[in-house]
């Protein structure tokens, strides 16, 4: 809120970096998943085209709520749920850190097929649209009790993932960067 009050135009310059670079990407996820399908077979090739499906109409919807509606506070709600769906592909990879470190990898892993990944087809962008929109309904929480609540899951996820991320650094990225590096 700081930029928008201080330096509208910088908001709104990174604000349109932002749609575009939204829209490019679920506009080409979308073309991906018509045109080659995902490794995952029909659930996943669903599962990621609601996600694209999603991804632009929210962006093309926060845009339409700030430029044409002039509708404000719908505007930041849209922009809010845009930012967890972009968000989305990061915590997919979270989500299978946390199942690996949990339950190891199993044969399905190479298929991405099976219970486990018919789930996180659309968990990794329906549980974070399910945060934000607890989030959205609950800025003017009705009691003290509900903002506690509130405030005790978006703090848990918010931990959850760093934590996460913590764990794929170590086992995933850094490993992987200093192979690349060391080649």
């Amino acid at each position: 809120q700081v930029v928008r009050k201080k330096a509208p135009k910088v908001h709104r310059w990174c604000g349109r970096v932002y749609i575009f670079c939204a829209l490019f990407a679920g506009i080409g996820g979308l073309v991906f998943v018509i045109g080659h399908g995902t490794h995952g077979g029909i659930v996943q090739d669903i599962g990621f085209f609601m996600y694209g499906s999603l991804m632009v109409t929210f962006a093309v919807l926060t845009v339409l709520h700030a430029e044409i509606w002039k509708n404000f506070d719908q505007h930041k709600q849209w922009a809010t749920r845009l930012y967890v769906l972009t968000i989305g592909s990061w915590l997919y990879r979270m989500f299978y850190v946390v199942w690996k470190s949990v339950v190891g990898l199993d044969n399905t892993t190479t298929t991405y097929r099976g219970g486990f990944h018919y789930f996180m087809d659309f968990a990794f962008f329906i549980l974070p649209l399910i945060v934000a929109e607890a989030y959205l309904r609950g800025t003017c929480p009705q009691t003290v009790i509900m903002a506690n609540i509130l405030t005790s899951i978006l703090l848990t996820a918010l931990f959850s993932v760093i934590i996460v991320t913590a764990i794929f650094l170590k086992e995933s990225w850094i490993p992987g960067m200093k192979l690349f590096l060391n080649r």
